[in-house]
């Protein structure tokens, strides 16, 4: 009786949460998927099948935390590793927007709600993760919702620097998102602490996340080939011995060993072929070929129109408020600065992800949910008098214009690796 009765205090207590989880699931898996089962590929099996016995370098910790609960790789127990990050990951994200919700005063909450449902549906939100089931770019929204719960009790504080860099060991690629993303809620919470302790505290979390991140990137950039303990013929040996198919091994002989043939054979264009070493020169060389590769192989199709159209009316929306925002700011120097770097969040990372990748819409998802994350975050710091804008807006507006645009952006999705 008494474990029944904690059930009910505890549905009661978190029912916002509970419906948010239950919704974001259920959407993931009729919308993206289409209902079909979450089960790894062949290409990202291959992400998994990996440990730190190839080395020490980035790409490698979410293969190596897997060998570690699971000793015998295959797609099953990878495909249940991974449905075991997406649900941490909608629970956390789950009970920080029942949190944003519920400090919400009651005659702005409607607005809260439908703040919430834009960030939990979309063709660049979570849908983004699913398609491709097995892309390690669940692992930074799984560090990053786990840092934000973090920093909503000080005793954990503390726990943000480690997730940061565990982003930056999944892929270096984090520094241009989600990294940016902690680094300005970070600057953002210290513009509106008023206890100097806690500030300082907070300022010291910052800079250390900014350090390190910055420090490993740069160290996987310059000398991650040189930490491979295998040839290329070896790797693959290894990985083909874990499973993974020999048409799927190009992604990480192009990481690691800069082999270009697998982007010939799929039919992309000629690729500038340089032999990378670890020194600067060499260094600048294959930051041009990847450049090279993600700026001439991809086709800009229809898909990239569609997305940035149903993103348009949002972002206006949203950068309409960090404009008033900012205004409102003057004499915090610290509020300011942090809020024009949201405002150069989505920019910022939409070009450098376009630079250094051929998947566009993944990249325009990277950018787009940092961006709607940051703007809750800072309607919930803010409380009240932002909250009510953002409603008179939305009221503004009206239910006739938001309910087809919603159905619409809702219901549509792309591969997030596609043009």
């Amino acid at each position: 009786m008494r474990t029944i009765k904690k059930v009910k205090t505890f549905a009661g207590k978190h029912y916002y949460g509970l419906c948010l989880f239950a919704f974001l699931f259920i959407y993931c898996i009729v919308v993206p998927t289409e209902g079909r089962p979450w089960i790894v590929n062949d290409a990202t099996y291959s992400f998994y099948a990996i440990d730190f016995s190839v080395g020490f370098c980035s790409r490698v910790i979410q293969g190596a935390l897997y060998n570690l609960i699971f000793r015998t790789p295959d797609y099953l127990t990878a495909s249940i590793y991974l449905i075991g990050i997406f649900i941490i990951t909608f629970g956390a994200v789950s009970f920080l927007a029942e949190k944003f919700i519920k400090t919400t005063d009651a005659q702005y909450r409607k607005s809260a709600i439908i703040i919430t449902l834009f960030f939990f549906t979309g063709p660049a939100t979570f849908a983004v993760l699913v398609p491709i089931f097995g892309m390690i770019d669940i692992f930074w929204v799984f560090a990053t919702a786990l840092s934000m719960l973090c920093l909503q009790n000080k005793k954990l504080y503390f726990l943000v620097v480690p997730l940061a860099v565990f982003m930056v060991f999944v892929y270096y690629g984090a520094t241009l998102c989600y990294v940016p993303l902690l680094a300005i809620m970070l600057l953002y919470k210290i513009s509106v602490t008023e206890e100097r302790k806690e500030k300082r505290y907070l300022t010291a979390i910052f800079f250390a996340t900014v350090a390190l991140t910055i420090f490993f990137t740069v160290y996987f950039v310059v000398f991650e080939r040189s930490n491979l303990t295998m040839t290329m013929e070896e790797f693959d040996k290894f990985l083909v011995g874990r499973g993974v198919s020999e048409g799927d091994l190009y992604y990480y002989n192009f990481s690691y060993y800069r082999d270009i043939d697998g982007f010939e054979e799929n039919g992309f264009l000629e690729v500038p072929e340089f032999d990378a070493g670890s020194s600067p020169p060499e260094v600048i060389k294959v930051l041009f070929q990847q450049a090279w590769i993600s700026i001439f192989v991809k086709e800009f199709t229809y898909v990239t129109f569609i997305v940035a159209l149903l993103l348009l009316p949002i972002l206006v929306f949203i950068y309409k408020f960090l404009i008033t925002f900012f205004r409102k700011a003057r004499g915090n120097n610290v509020k300011r600065f942090s809020l024009l770097c949201a405002m150069a969040l989505f920019p910022f990372v939409v070009v450098a992800g376009f630079c250094f990748s051929t998947d566009v819409v993944r990249w325009i998802g990277n950018a787009f949910l940092p961006t709607l994350a940051l703007f809750m975050y800072i309607l919930y710091k803010e409380r009240t008098w932002a909250i009510e804008l953002v409603h008179r807006s939305l009221n503004a507006i009206g239910t006739t214009t938001l309910i087809p645009y919603y159905l619409v952006y809702s219901l549509t999705v792309f591969l997030p690796d596609l043009s």
